[in-house]
Order: C-alpha cells, then sequence, then structure tokens
C-alpha cells in the first residue's frame, strides 16, 4: 500500500528522468528497468483511494501488432518477430492501465531506432494477461503519461498512521 504519496511521485520523476536519459543514450538497462518500475508505480498509485475513476483512463495513439499465425502457444518469446508480425502494424489506442499491464507482465520488450534516434518501444503482456497483440508507443507519449501522474490532482494527500502515546 502507497502511504506517502510525495515520496512515490518523486520517484515516479526520477524514473522519468531515467528513462528519458536512457533513450538518448540508447541505455537498454535503463529503459528496461525505468519502464518497469514506473508501471508498477504508476498502478500501485491507482489502487489507492487518492484517486478517481479517470486517472488511468489517458490514451496514447499506438501501433499493434497482430500475431503471425493464430494464437501464440510457443514459449520462445525472446524474439518477438517470430510471434508478431512487426512490419505491419495497425494505428489504435491504448490506455495508461493497458500500456501499464502490458509492461508489468511483459512477455517481450524491444524497441526500434530511427537515424540513430530511440522511434518506438513495443511491448506484449502476452496471452495470460490478455494481450494477444503487441503495441508499440513512442518513448515521449510514454513520458506525457507519467506527466499526467505527476501532475494528477490526488483527493488528499495520505497521513501516515502514528503510535499512541503512552
Amino acid at each position: 500500500m502507497i502511504i506517502h504519496l510525495d515520496v512515490w511521485l518523486d520517484e515516479l520523476r526520477s524514473l522519468k528522468s531515467a528513462f528519458e536519459k536512457g533513450c538518448a543514450k540508447h541505455d537498454e538497462t535503463a529503459i528496461e528497468r525505468s519502464l518497469y518500475y514506473s508501471a508498477f508505480i504508476v498502478r500501485k498509485l491507482s489502487e489507492t483511494p487518492f484517486v478517481t475513476r479517470n486517472f488511468m483512463a489517458p490514451c496514447i495513439d499506438v501501433v499493434k501488432f497482430k500475431p503471425q499465425r493464430g494464437s501464440i502457444s510457443a514459449k520462445n518469446w525472446l524474439r518477438p518477430q517470430s510471434h508478431f508480425d512487426l512490419r505491419h502494424g495497425e494505428p489504435g489506442q491504448a490506455s495508461l492501465v493497458e500500456i501499464c499491464n502490458a509492461l508489468i507482465h511483459s512477455r517481450f520488450l524491444t524497441w526500434r531506432s530511427r537515424n540513430g534516434v530511440l522511434d518506438q518501444i513495443i511491448v506484449s503482456g502476452g496471452v495470460r494477461v490478455g494481450h494477444v497483440e503487441a503495441i508499440g508507443f513512442r518513448p515521449a507519449q510514454y513520458s506525457k503519461l507519467l506527466e499526467h501522474v505527476e501532475t494528477f490532482r490526488f483527493k488528499r494527500l495520505p497521513v501516515p498512521a502514528t503510535g499512541r502515546s503512552a
């Protein structure tokens, strides 16, 4: 449970910065770490009584990649191109909750660069969590989703429990 909201929002800001720096430097570890942990924090924040229903509602434009052949049942998820047609995506939308769930439960995470710039992150949580498609999104779009969380008007700040005086 999140008790100290400001501490977690500061951590989220730090992860957003690490994500953006990681993208600029093509630092795979920084990208993967910041994506996973930021998605986890956002989802934990969504489970607090300090948010409204629309907290996880923002959507971003994405590219959805269908499976190569029917349902994916293979165990080797290390080669996403063997599961999904990553050459032919279809435009779509994904909500913050869909992006976070895909990142948290990711069966694979990869990215593409264009002209030396990280252009698209591609992730799929797998069929077990209801993701029959892979989702591709631009790093700047994910940063905007994190900004939504950073600037969200939480209902009230949590008050930490205090011990009883003797």
